[in-house]
């Protein structure tokens, strides 16, 4: 059984609307077990990082309800 989990890091911090701290995340790399050991792939390391990394399962891509713009038919192009 393979298990594939997105690398992530710290890269910063942030106030939200209400004056919250909150800290900012990167997807830097990904891990795969695969039963006979670990494999990583670091994509890229950020300037500012301490080093550690979060092994999460990836995110599920947010999906939206907007539609294609929609033209005018006279359009001169």
């Amino acid at each position: 059984m393979s298990t594939k989990l997105d690398l992530i890091a710290v890269v910063g911090e942030y106030t939200d609307a209400q004056g919250n701290n909150k800290k900012r995340f990167a997807k830097v790399g990904t891990l795969w077990d695969k039963g006979q050991g670990i494999s990583l792939k670091i994509d890229n390391v950020p300037l500012n990082w301490d080093g550690w990394l979060s092994a999460k399962p990836p995110l599920e891509p947010k999906t939206t309800k907007q539609s294609a713009p929609v033209f005018d038919e006279d359009a001169p192009f």
